[in-house]
């Protein structure tokens, strides 16, 4: 199989939970990738200003907020999906009925709270994601949200989707919050979007992540690579097992695959 694109979740997969940076392995790993012609792409649950957190490699381009927003490699729009306006309406007046729940709000330049929570905000540090602003969240009533998490447990989420959410999805990269975007979008479908753009066949890519919302990524992808740390949901949707990003599990299964040239001893 002759790889022609890379697709690549942050957290966790290039860019590690532990140091909240990206391995040197793996940057040099993406760089020869590229050097060879393959097209090298982030698909991440960030917005767009949060993937400078892989500091100046370059990419051809971006899946950001779980698919709700693409871009090629000069950060050109190719597509936008944002949440439907009746779920955050719903949303809304359930809030304004008294109910407590934190929510993120990811517009396509910046992320805010609905309310102050140090939990969360301590969380978003320690995730190494900057820290939302706090605002009125009617705000998401006159202007495009691509994402909104929900700081909540699993079958919290299960409920809120059923009452709050019916069009759209969730997805979870981390225990203690669900992404949320609208039915039908995600990684999967911002892959689709970026291949069409360039030109290439589904059957020339692979795919790296170690999240639920990669889970869509690797089982769509000629070859789905799961991370070393990745939960067994993750790793039974992929073709193949990487070791953790700590590892050198980026470069390792790019040489594996004949995508690089192995590295000196």
């Amino acid at each position: 199989m002759e790889v022609k694109a890379l697709f690549f979740d942050i957290d966790g997969t290039l860019v590690s939970f532990a140091t909240h940076r990206m391995p040197r392995s793996a940057a040099e790993a993406v760089a020869a990738a590229r050097a060879r012609g393959v097209r090298t792409f982030i698909a991440t649950g960030r917005m767009p200003s949060q993937v400078a957190v892989v500091g100046g490699l370059a990419f051809d381009g971006y899946i950001t907020c779980n698919g709700g927003c693409c871009f090629d490699g000069a950060w050109n729009v190719l597509g936008r999906t944002p949440l439907p306006g009746e779920d955050i309406r719903r949303l809304l007046a359930w809030l304004d009925a008294g109910h407590e729940l934190t929510v993120t709000y990811m517009y396509e330049d910046r992320m805010t709270v609905n309310r102050n929570d140090e939990k969360v905000l301590a969380l978003m540090r320690q995730c190494g994601v900057e820290t939302p602003v706090l605002r009125d969240p009617h705000d998401a009533l006159h202007e495009p949200v691509y994402q909104a998490s929900i700081f909540v447990g699993p079958d919290e989420e299960r409920r809120l989707m059923r009452e709050l959410f019916p069009a759209c999805v969730s997805s979870r990269w981390h225990p203690a919050f669900a992404d949320i975007n609208s039915r039908g979008c995600d990684k999967r479908t911002g892959m689709d979007t970026l291949l069409a753009h360039y030109g290439i066949p589904l059957a020339a890519t692979m795919a790296f992540g170690d999240g639920g919302n990669d889970i869509p990524m690797l089982r769509h992808a000629a070859v789905g690579v799961a991370m070393g740390e990745a939960a067994e949901a993750v790793r039974a949707a992929a073709d193949h097992v990487a070791p953790a990003v700590d590892d050198d599990g980026i470069a390792r299964t790019l040489e594996r695959y004949g995508v690089i040239d192995p590295r000196r001893p």
